[in-house]
């Protein structure tokens, strides 16, 4: 209190009130900037993986041993202990509850952004028109894969599993799986599943098949370098499934008249008649509705707007599997998420 009065002595009521308002609004909008970056560093450079063990890490000890520079470590991790996502004692670094929360439920969050770190730093750039996104800018694909994978354990991944398992559907097949995140968690959760993915990035599956070797899956899961475009010819391999599932992917062929998307969907129901498809993916707002309601839709629709892409409604979900053919159309929302489960059939 006798800051404040101290405060309004010096400046007077007018500014006093107008920097404890900018005091708030730095916290809201500037540390955010900052934080995230500070996060994404840690965990790039390894120090939060290193910090899951449990034991106190030590700067110096891991900037020698990783080669990294001492002094920027030490200015990372006095910021994210300011910010109470370390604890500290005499030895080094220990991640405190908030930063183990950020470690297991918003590290792939922290890694979209990363993906599209390239975009956000050429903001003016491509607003003037001077550089354009896919030729001088691009988008780091391995992360946003990785930090979608990430994020489809929250709730995409446990969702559809449920799915899936009330139906008693349990041999799936996984459209652009990446690095298969999702039959991994599936079928480490529950024995009877079994499956293929399938993948045009050859990086990807190659990443995919070290985790299946590293979980004991290689008997239970298939993954493929293949185009999903030519599904008639370049899945020979793919046998005896119950239900295909794609997650957070179909929004990527989206476009004005959506044909492209169409002609996957049509060759899917031709390909594999009568076996459902789980549709996974985030659901388009406007922005009135998002103004009286936030969430975190809002930096998804922000980043797809600027890389070239789009979602849908789910007004719009429902008329393209209707185009394709689809005789049946479930929707399960997830309003808290704005997310939808289609099971197209």
């Amino acid at each position: 209190m006798a800051s404040q009065f101290r405060a309004i002595s010096l400046l007077g009521v007018s500014q006093s009130v107008k920097l404890r308002k900018s005091k708030q609004l730095n916290e809201d909008t500037i540390r955010g900037h900052y934080a995230t970056q500070v996060l994404i560093a840690l965990i790039n450079s390894g120090f939060m993986d290193e910090l899951e063990s449990g034991e106190a890490v030590s700067v110096s000890s891991f900037a020698a041993r990783e080669d990294l520079d001492a002094v920027v470590l030490q200015a990372l991790c006095d910021y994210a202990y300011e910010l109470e996502y370390l604890n500290q004692n005499g030895i080094g670094y220990t991640l405190s509850d908030k930063g183990r929360l950020v470690d297991q439920v918003l590290k792939g969050a922290l890694l979209s952004v990363y993906a599209y770190a390239d975009v956000f730093a050429n903001l003016e750039p491509l607003l003037r028109r001077q550089k354009v996104y896919g030729v001088d800018v691009q988008r780091r694909s391995k992360y946003v894969a990785v930090g979608s994978g990430l994020s489809a354990k929250l709730l995409a991944i446990p969702a559809v599993s449920k799915l899936l398992l009330d139906a008693k559907r349990t041999r799936i097949l996984d459209l652009a799986c990446g690095d298969a995140a999702f039959l991994i968690n599936m079928c480490t959760s529950e024995a009877r599943f079994t499956g293929y993915g399938v993948d045009i990035a050859p990086e990807a599956i190659a990443e995919g098949n070290e985790e299946l070797a590293r979980h004991g899956l290689t008997s239970r899961v298939q993954l493929l370098v293949a185009d999903m475009f030519a599904m008639d010819t370049s899945f020979q391999d793919v046998a005896d499934i119950d239900a295909t599932t794609c997650i957070y992917a179909l929004h990527e062929f989206l476009s004005d008249d959506n044909q492209r998307l169409l002609e996957l969907l049509r060759k899917y129901r031709s390909r594999f008649p009568g076996v459902p498809l789980y549709v996974c993916e985030v659901i388009r707002h406007s922005p009135e509705e998002l103004r009286r309601n936030p969430g975190g839709v809002m930096e998804i629709q922000l980043l797809h707007m600027l890389s070239n892409q789009r979602l849908a409604t789910q007004a719009e979900w429902h008329d393209i599997f209707r185009r394709a053919g689809f005789g049946t159309i479930e929707e399960i929302y997830l309003d808290f998420a704005r997310t939808a489960v289609f099971v197209a059939a």
